[in-house]
């Protein structure tokens, strides 16, 4: 009974108050109805169009996101998982297609749009990704390769083997390692 009793007042103490005094309370990147905890929507091999407010080396993009969560004026992260490097956003206007990049925004934020930049292949010489690829076809060139992932909107990346005239595809990537007589590339605007 008595436990009831202080529920009740609690509600009736914290109905009187003024309307901005209940959201005061909360930590300035705390999302509304999430208890004090702020969510972010995640965006893969997306890099939010803007220059960082603050640039950190972070091993995860989970270490990534709890810097956000833990700066003020946070409101979206891009994560470089290939060189490990955090870049924490103030806005997020667009999103920008980048392979080596996860983002995170605010989900109380208006989410960004996809740009509308032209897309082009960034080059990696001698490099490749650990992963096989969803899908393996035949080409005579790098930039042969580099066409059919172009071609397919599912691509973000792809390794071509030299020797065997094999292209990889790739909708996503982790971070790329060195390897002799592969050339690779991904997507980026």
């Amino acid at each position: 009974m008595c436990a009831v009793l202080a529920i009740l007042l609690v509600l009736f103490v914290a109905s009187d108050r003024p309307a901005g005094a209940q959201a005061a309370a909360q930590p300035p990147n705390a999302a509304a109805g999430s208890g004090g905890r702020t969510h972010f929507k995640i965006y893969p091999n997306s890099d939010i169009d803007l220059t960082p407010f603050e640039t950190l080396t972070t091993a995860s993009t989970a270490k990534c996101e709890l810097a956000c969560r833990q700066t003020d004026g946070c409101v979206a992260y891009s994560h470089d998982v290939w060189n490990h490097i955090c870049y924490l956003k103030d806005s997020a206007p667009a999103r920008l297609l980048n392979a080596r990049t996860v983002s995170g925004v605010m989900d109380t934020l208006s989410q960004p749009p996809p740009s509308e930049n032209d897309v082009y292949l960034e080059y990696f010489n001698e490099k490749t990704f650990p992963a096989f690829g969803y899908r393996a076809s035949m080409a005579r060139t790098r930039d042969e390769c580099g066409e059919i992932c172009l071609a397919d909107k599912d691509c973000n990346a792809f390794s071509f083997v030299v020797r065997e005239k094999e292209c990889r595809v790739y909708d996503a990537t982790s971070e790329y390692v060195k390897k002799s007589g592969i050339m690779s590339g991904a997507k980026r605007q």
